[in-house]
């Protein structure tokens, strides 16, 4: 009879976790770049004049010791 019990038991539980179903959706996700890019492009273009003018600056060096 205890047998009997635990075999019901079990295909009861067993039945009640087969039932149960997860479902996941998944969305995409949307992801703007091209403001960044345009604003990067206006900038180069903005500074480019003034990077071709002007002359590069020299490194600072420490000064020398005596």
């Amino acid at each position: 009879m205890r047998k009997k019990q635990i075999i019901y038991l079990w295909a009861a539980a067993f039945l009640f976790t087969a039932a149960c179903t997860h479902k996941v959706q998944v969305e995409p996700i949307h992801i703007t770049v091209d403001i960044n890019i345009r604003v990067d492009k206006a900038l180069d273009d903005f500074f480019s004049d003034l990077d071709a003018t002007e002359p590069a600056a020299e490194p600072l060096t420490a000064p020398k010791k005596r």
